[in-house]
């Protein structure tokens, strides 16, 4: 299994440096309780056989009693409609906090998370990456890379739309301009989180 897994992961490597012909990128503030906490940037990669790349950096500085910073990294592949891999790293503080891979096998994906090893046996298609590029018209569900789940996504509007939990309630919310997000609000117990498109 383990040999199998590194073939995999080296593959994967060797996909992500492959000619990129197509190259997208937007930044994006962190906004919380009137105050930027943080920024975002997302950059779309794509080659002529249709393979799609896509790197996002999320990072948060926060300073309550003490300074406390997060950072996201997200890599994903996608191509023909499918997700090939996924690669997410999150670290608090400049410390690895968790690491997790998601990894096309025939029909099924591996998932390696903090070297625990899970199958998911159903196909990911559209998922939250493909979100700021590609606006989700006539898409139901999005995979989260970061939470692992798959949400379902409607309309709510022109060029609006709302990620709903499996309780129904609303959780996430994107508006669009010529198919670009350019405004994301984040609902969080504590505050709400905001993504404001600034490139």
């Amino acid at each position: 299994m383990k040999r199998k897994l590194l073939l995999v992961l080296f593959s994967i490597c060797l996909i992500q440096v492959s000619a990129q012909h197509n190259i997208k990128s937007m930044r994006y503030n962190v906004k919380s309780l009137g105050m930027n906490v943080g920024e975002f940037t997302v950059t779309q990669y794509t080659n002529n056989e249709g393979l799609i790349t896509t790197e996002s950096v999320n990072e948060i500085r926060v300073k309550v009693l003490l300074p406390y910073k997060i950072k996201y990294t997200l890599y994903t592949t996608h191509k023909d409609g499918r997700l090939l891999q996924s690669h997410l790293q999150t670290k608090k503080n400049n410390k690895l906090d968790s690491d997790t891979w998601l990894i096309a096998d025939a029909n099924d994906y591996i998932c390696v998370k903090d070297n625990d090893t899970v199958y998911i046996n159903e196909p990911i298609t559209y998922t939250g990456s493909l979100l700021y590029f590609n606006e989700p018209v006539d898409i139901e569900h999005v995979y989260k890379e970061k939470s692992g789940e798959k949400r379902f996504i409607k309309s709510i509007g022109d060029h609006m739309y709302a990620l709903v939990n499996n309780k129904g309630d609303v959780t996430h919310e994107y508006t669009y301009t010529d198919g670009i997000l350019t405004n994301a609000k984040i609902k969080h117990s504590i505050a709400d989180i905001y993504l404001e498109y600034c490139n």
